[in-house]
């Protein structure tokens, strides 16, 4: 969740924060089936960890993504600054 604020700060490095809120949200939702399980409630625990799974495996593929997001924030920045596109 940290690193989701960190992120979100940084305006050159906005794109990752999906791939960071998909990650934490797979991890949160596993967290509270494995605190409910513990507690002996284990109904929907499979179905729901795969949910979690696919979770964060969505955000580990946009994260994978991330290199075209910075190829696009350079860019960005050499247009701002009127340099000629690296090529």
């Amino acid at each position: 969740m940290w690193s989701i604020v960190r992120v979100a700060r940084r305006r050159e490095y906005g794109y990752r924060v999906w791939a960071h809120v998909l990650i934490a949200a797979g991890a949160v939702v596993l967290a509270a089936l494995g605190s409910r399980a513990r507690l002996g409630n284990t109904a929907g625990l499979y179905p729901a960890e795969m949910v979690a799974a696919a979770l964060m495996l969505a955000g580990f593929l946009l994260a994978d993504t991330l290199d075209k997001g910075a190829r696009q924030a350079r860019a960005d920045r050499r247009a701002a600054v009127g340099q000629p596109p690296a090529g």
